[in-house]
């Protein structure tokens, strides 16, 4: 199981980057500008359309990985996953702020599309901003719960909007 890391943010010192490698063996994403990418900073590529698959107009998986376009923050994360890795993500985009999940980016429904094999278990960490405050490296020691969910799919058809609610 690989926590997923901001590259900009978990490769700024020597100490975060042997953490976040050696310790947690992290899959490292780019998502700041100046990072090599095809696209201006801040705009998610486009995808384009691909194969519907056979099940009532859904998108083929493969078709979808293999239209990731070079560069994309994802790669790292459909290459984990086409290795068989698990991830733990934050579809937020990052650690939470508060007591409510702030609405989820878009990655995890394309993950979703592309894997549809993969279980997604969703999870809410209470006080993670406790726990593990911006900027510490390693996690606090305090009190926290995890609370995990039933297992979620993305069903045929699914709208975006609809499945990230």
């Amino acid at each position: 199981t690989r926590p997923i890391a901001a590259r900009d943010y978990w490769t700024k010192t020597p100490f975060r980057q042997w953490i976040t490698t050696a310790v947690f063996n992290a899959v490292y994403v780019d998502r700041v500008s100046g990072t090599p990418a095809p696209q201006p900073a801040g705009e998610a590529p486009a995808m384009p359309a691909p194969a519907p698959s056979p099940a009532a107009g859904t998108p083929d998986p493969e078709a979808l990985r293999a239209a990731l376009p070079e560069g994309d923050p994802l790669a790292p994360l459909v290459q984990a996953l086409e290795s068989g890795d698990s991830i733990v993500i934050f579809p937020e985009g990052t650690r939470g702020h508060g007591d409510e999940p702030q609405p989820f980016k878009s990655g995890l429904y394309r993950l979703a599309q592309m894997f549809p094999q993969v279980v997604l278990v969703p999870a809410w960490i209470h006080n993670v901003q406790r726990v593990m405050p911006k900027g510490e490296v390693v996690p606090v020691p305090i009190l926290c719960s995890v609370t995990f969910g039933a297992p979620i799919e993305l069903a045929p058809g699914e709208e975006r909007r609809a499945f990230l609610d």
